[in-house]
């Protein structure tokens, strides 16, 4: 459930399911713009075992999003489904959801989120320094942070 959340890998082409599944955990969320079948998915696993069969079973071709409107749609989608359903994940575990989809906010400029995601995953988990480390290179550019690191290594 935790490698659920911290990213779809479950197509909607490729899913068996049955129906009881959908009737005890809910079909879509129609107040989603994106990521719904996610959401869907994530709610099932909270229920139900999951099963992978390693075979290619369908090909699915993405289309060029060229100005990245797309993009941004789905990752604001994303991170609606982890905050909807991370309550779902012992506290360990969503500290590692936290600092994974923290990382990926930081990789996305997203200073914000990353921050605030950061933070919740040190507030869980306080002894982690990759945390730590990502979260302060929110606050202070690369440049400040690679001078601090070099003046580091020239006192020891």
């Amino acid at each position: 459930m935790k490698e659920l959340l911290c990213g779809n890998f479950i197509w909607c082409l490729t899913v068996v399911c049955r129906r009881q599944c959908f009737e005890t955990c809910g079909l879509f969320d129609t107040n989603m713009t994106a990521a719904e079948d996610w959401d869907m998915w994530v709610r099932i696993a909270s229920r139900y075992a999951l099963y992978h069969l390693p075979e290619v079973l369908a090909r699915y071709r993405f289309s060029p999003d060229p100005d990245g409107v797309r993009d941004r749609r789905h990752y604001l989608a994303d991170l609606q489904v982890v905050k909807k359903n991370i309550h779902l994940l012992p506290p360990r575990d969503q500290a590692e959801v936290y600092f994974v989809w923290g990382r990926k906010a930081k990789m996305r400029r997203d200073f914000q989120t990353a921050r605030r995601f950061l933070f919740k995953a040190l507030i869980l988990q306080p002894k982690n320094y990759q945390a730590l480390n990502l979260l302060l290179r929110c606050y202070i550019s690369r440049q400040v942070f690679n001078t601090l690191k070099a003046a580091k290594k020239i006192r020891a």
